[in-house]
């Protein structure tokens, strides 16, 4: 039987991950919940047959297995509430980044102790066959004795844009898009603390645009992680780390892996030299493994990664370069 699904937010992520769930043979959608007339008139055009509502609460008594969550991030944790109290599913998906806040993140985790069921976050970077790779060349000790990390997400979304006008519902920067390389390094080397932290606002909005935080890892490793949505010269967004080892360094992002050792020699992995086959194509291959891996663990009852457990440190290195970095300070 596939797993019945329903997606609640119609904009550009819940298009991508219906698609996705639409190609599947072991996926069926059931419903749309959004709160915006128009939009559901389009969702029902788009997918006829499939029940279109307004309120999450209609979900309840569908029969569903499980819900994604694609609304804007400050409604996820209300949503993943209404979802497990009300019992309209066992299972969720929520797209990055699983709350706005540490505690919010640690109460998901209390009702998914609750309720049960397989629940995951859609950091998608983590199904990703460059960072995959990288993650395989760390634990094969290639690099020996690591030594610090700089990773980086950039973007143009915001570059030249006029002062506050941004969109609000979006947050910060880290949460945004900084979220994504915070989780990277907390699943490349493990929990870590943040030592130095500063936000800047470019736009004059009460939000950061840029960020940058120091880490220390429990293994001892020292990282630098910069976040930034006004960078010109990135038209797409960019994730990227440099790891430096005691024999040399390796550098991942999302097209290739470089690997450069200090006693000579090289390699380069491409993505499409590391077998980035999908048996089909919508949106991009991490997200169609993500969508893949979802729904098979559901249909197994077995945990996948990552899980609201897992994002929910990734909530608790956010708060920590909130509360050390003291706020958004005006560019300049």
């Amino acid at each position: 039987m596939p797993v019945v699904v329903a997606v609640v937010g119609v904009g550009k992520m819940a298009l991508l991950h219906a698609s996705i769930l639409a190609s599947m043979e072991d996926a069926r959608i059931a419903a749309f919940c959004e709160t915006n007339q128009v939009v559901r008139r389009f969702a029902g055009k788009m997918f006829p047959g499939v029940k279109v509502v307004s309120s999450v609460t209609e979900l309840a008594g569908m029969g569903l297995d499980a819900v994604y969550v694609t609304t804007p991030a400050g409604s996820h944790f209300p949503i993943i509430k209404t979802v497990y109290d009300m019992g309209i599913a066992r299972h969720v998906f929520v797209e990055k980044p699983l709350a706005v806040s540490f505690a919010q993140a640690k109460e998901a985790c209390e009702l998914v102790g609750k309720r049960g069921g397989v629940n995951m976050v859609g950091y998608n970077r983590r199904y990703s066959v460059t960072f995959a790779r990288a993650r395989q060349v760390l634990g094969e000790g290639i690099l020996g004795e690591l030594k610090s990390f700089e990773a980086n997400a950039y973007s143009s979304d915001f570059h030249g844009a006029r002062p506050n006008r941004k969109g609000s519902s979006r947050g910060g920067v880290i949460s945004d898009l900084g979220c994504h390389v915070t989780d990277l390094a907390l699943w490349l080397f493990g929990p870590m603390d943040v030592t130095r932290a500063e936000m800047k606002s470019i736009l004059g909005g009460p939000s950061e645009d840029e960020a940058s935080f120091s880490v220390l890892t429990k293994s001892g490793l020292l990282g630098q992680i910069r976040a930034s949505w006004c960078k010109a010269e990135y038209r797409m967004p960019d994730i990227g780390l440099a790891v430096e080892g005691a024999k040399g360094v390796l550098k991942v992002d999302e097209d290739k892996v470089q690997l450069s050792l200090d006693g000579g020699g090289s390699q380069t992995w491409y993505k499409h030299d590391l077998g980035d086959e999908v048996p089909f194509f919508i949106g991009g291959t991490d997200y169609v493994r993500e969508d893949c891996a979802f729904i098979r663990a559901v249909a197994d009852g077995r945990s996948v990664e990552p899980s609201f457990e897992t994002a929910r440190e990734v909530e608790r290195v956010i708060d920590e370069v909130k509360r050390i970095g003291g706020g958004v300070r005006p560019n300049g």
